[in-house]
């Protein structure tokens, strides 16, 4: 081609659909001597020439190698494709560096992605772990308390019934007690008394008139009501006690409703009669 704006219009042509004529001619874009460019031109030619083809023969890559030749021997043209190609091969580089960053980005925003679900995840594992932890701590603390509670309102009641002081129950206990003691003596001596005078009284009745009266035989008063036994009185003594104990132990917090209330079926037990 001897039109040196064909070759322009030819070159950045070629440029634009980055058609590579150095690789077409198998040569490096550093030749720039006219006898190593045509010396390459004819090499190809060969191979793509019509008497070697024949039938094969492309006539458009045929015509691509002349042009090829013609533009890297024209200095004007071989200029404006250079300039051309480093612009196509920037624009190309500045593609690959900005899709290399977008992958890698993208890889990045994936691995974070991947690494805040694991992190999620650890952190959701950990919560339950706490929670569960939580739980068995709160029931064993229950239980403890529990325990401690019943330990020291045992130990309290038992204080309580080491140091309770004598009042005026404890005296009236004992002085019933001295009382049913007493009781119980004269009752003894009466007993022996009565089998002491078996004897004597037979001898009285035998001298004693047919028909005449007795002091024995005389009619005798009716007997009065029989006083309360002195048992069941020490008894309702102590359940009063135990009650009034009960009370206090509850007033001072170291008793329970609950215990209360089996002191007073215990006193129930004791005496009936006794009501709260």
């Amino acid at each position: 081609m001897d039109n040196n704006k064909d070759l322009l219009a030819k070159a950045k042509e070629y440029s634009s659909n980055n058609v590579d004529l150095y690789d077409l001619l198998q040569i490096d874009s550093t030749v720039t001597e006219e006898k190593d460019v045509r010396r390459a031109w004819r090499k190809q030619s060969l191979n793509y020439h019509p008497d070697k083809l024949k039938d094969a023969f492309d006539p458009e890559k045929w015509e691509l190698i002349e042009t090829a030749r013609d533009i890297l021997l024209d200095a004007a043209a071989r200029a404006a494709y250079d300039n051309a190609r480093k612009a196509v091969l920037l624009r190309k580089a500045e593609r690959d560096r900005v899709q290399g960053q977008r992958k890698r980005l993208i890889d990045e925003l994936e691995a974070a992605e991947q690494e805040g679900k694991r992190q999620k995840l650890a952190e959701q594992e950990k919560a339950r772990e706490l929670e569960r932890e939580r739980a068995r701590l709160a029931e064993e603390g229950r239980r403890r308390m529990a325990e401690e509670s019943e330990r020291f309102k045992r130990e309290n009641l038992e204080r309580l019934e080491r140091e309770r002081e004598p009042d005026e129950y404890d005296e009236k206990l004992a002085e019933l007690q001295q009382r049913l003691d007493e009781k119980r003596r004269l009752k003894a001596e009466k007993k022996a008394r009565k089998k002491g005078g078996v004897v004597g009284d037979a001898a009285a009745d035998a001298t004693t008139p047919a028909g005449a009266k007795t002091p024995e035989s005389a009619p005798k008063p009716a007997p009065s009501a029989a006083p309360p036994k002195w048992e069941d009185l020490k008894a309702r003594m102590i359940a009063a006690q135990r009650l009034k104990e009960a009370r206090k132990a509850a007033e001072a917090g170291q008793a329970t409703e609950e215990e209360v209330k089996q002191k007073y079926e215990t006193v129930q037990a004791l005496d009936p009669r006794n009501k709260v």
